[in-house]
Order: structure tokens, then sequence, then C-alpha cells
């Protein structure tokens, strides 16, 4: 597993994601017994932490929210009603309550 983007800590994603993905192909291969499971993969989609900070702008590619600090956490997270639009709601893990949380 790896966390945020950390300049104090850097990591090699690309190393991550291929150890990651080994372990997840190896693991459904033999739960599904089928050894040529990687084989019969057609399309595949990664994210890491610089892809979803580049896709997402979230703040370091934090996964949980719009930055991975303190004023991101509880009621601090932005409200999940906009406040101008009656009918627009945002949702997902930047919005109160937050990750682990989905309200749709």
């Amino acid at each position: 597993p790896c966390g945020h983007i950390d300049a104090s800590n850097p990591q090699d994603y690309n190393k991550l994601v291929a150890r990651a993905r080994k372990f997840v192909i190896q693991t459904l291969s033999a739960k599904l017994g089928l050894p040529d499971f990687e084989k019969m993969i057609v399309a595949e989609k990664v994210h890491d932490a610089p892809s979803w900070e580049k896709e997402f702008n979230l703040k370091d590619g934090s996964i949980l929210g719009l930055a991975h600090n303190f004023m991101q956490v509880l009621g601090f997270r932005p409200s999940t009603r906009h406040p101008k639009y009656d009918k627009l709601f945002f949702v997902g893990a930047s919005t109160h309550p937050g990750t682990g949380v989905p309200i749709v």
C-alpha cells in the first residue's frame, strides 16, 4: 500500500503498482481457480497518488479528500449541499461526513 505524495518520503509508484498488481492477480487466480487469469485481462485502469492528484485535483494525491490534513476531517469538510443552488449536492470523500460514508 502507499499513501499520499509526501516529498519527505518519496515512493516509487511504478514499483508499488507492479507489486500490488502481481498480488491481486495471484490472489484472484488462486481463488477463482484460473491459472491463466492474467491472460484473460483485456483492459485495466490503475490509479496511484500522482494520477489521483492529476486527474481529480486531490492535494498530494490523497484519496481521503481534498487534502490529507486536519482541516479535512469530520465537520471541517465542505458541506454536501451547495450554498447557492438548492438541489445541488456534493458527494464523495471530500465532503462531510467523508471517507467511508457514502451518501448516495
